[in-house]
């Protein structure tokens, strides 16, 4: 990975993107960059495609909408706020069935997530863009992004049966419970004619988990 030569306090642009990064070590900085790059060809492959600029800050601490933020996409400034693999440590609940994953691996699922949100906001069609359809398409890619065991391993946590009812598929249920509603999707996501191709639909509108059809 290779960066321009710029003053240590200013983020580094990731190659051959417009995506900057803050953060507390060079090595987290290869990090967040490398999950980028492979997070745009998860992206481009479900119809979705990042806005230019935008600014990755992670750090060991972070202020958001909860005690237990992890994440947050500001669309107005153009920034992804995401806590670093020793924050994440800190505030995970140790009863979360994300407990168990490898810091690492957690972080880079989380900051999938938060891009997933730039992306989905950028691309989707008008009001396609809501809540529901967001956290879907969200915990979509992040469980994506997982090891295929550790997608299981989160699956299994939760007798869910299949196929799913899209009204279970809703932001309360990803506010209140998230790894169950990351579980939920996963299953959803899985079943035969779902995956990108119900991703598409939700982009263009054709589709929607809101309460108002497209």
């Amino acid at each position: 990975m290779v960066f321009p030569a710029v003053g240590a306090a200013e983020p580094k642009t990731c190659a051959a993107t417009t995506v900057s990064v803050e953060a507390v070590s060079e090595m987290l900085v290869q990090q967040v960059c490398e999950t980028v790059r492979h997070t745009r060809l998860m992206l481009g492959a479900c119809h979705l495609s990042l806005p230019r600029n935008i600014l990755v800050v992670v750090s060991d601490e972070l202020s958001g909408p909860s005690q237990r933020c992890i994440g947050i996409y500001e669309r107005a400034q153009s920034r992804i706020s995401v806590l670093s693999p020793k924050g994440l440590h800190s505030v995970v609940d140790p009863l979360s069935a994300f407990a168990d994953i490898e810091e690492q691996i957690f972080f880079e699922s989380v900051l999938v997530h938060e891009l997933t949100h730039a992306a989905f906001e950028y691309t989707a069609s008008g009001l396609a863009s809501c809540a529901n359809n967001h956290e879907y398409v969200a915990y979509a890619m992040q469980m994506l992004s997982l090891p295929a065991h550790e997608r299981q391993k989160i699956v299994a946590t939760y007798d869910i049966a299949s196929p799913i009812d899209p009204l279970l598929l809703n932001s309360f249920i990803a506010a209140m419970a998230p790894d169950r509603f990351a579980a939920i999707v996963w299953q959803h996501y899985s079943e035969r004619g779902n995956g990108c191709s119900f991703i598409r639909e939700l982009v263009s509108g054709e589709s929607t988990l809101g309460l108002a059809p497209q």
